[in-house]
């Protein structure tokens, strides 16, 4: 039974880790589609990132499970 949860976790994994490539690339083609340089790539880029770490810094937000998420 343990095998089988592990397994089906693995997939949802791999699957969550697949549409995350996907999303960004298609961010990325957005992006790049309507005139933004590198540079502010880059800049949106660390906005995230910021938030991101915010976010780990006050998981009592409603982002506590995100937090959760990216720490286990």
């Amino acid at each position: 039974m343990e095998t089988t949860n592990t397994t089906q976790q693995d997939v949802a994994s791999a699957e969550r880790s697949k549409a995350i490539r996907i999303m960004a690339s298609s961010m990325f083609r957005e992006l790049t589609s309507n005139g933004y340089s590198q540079t502010h790539i880059i800049d949106f880029s660390s906005e995230l990132l910021q938030l991101l770490t915010d976010s780990l810094r006050r998981p009592e937000d409603a982002n506590e499970s995100l937090a959760k998420d990216i720490l286990s």
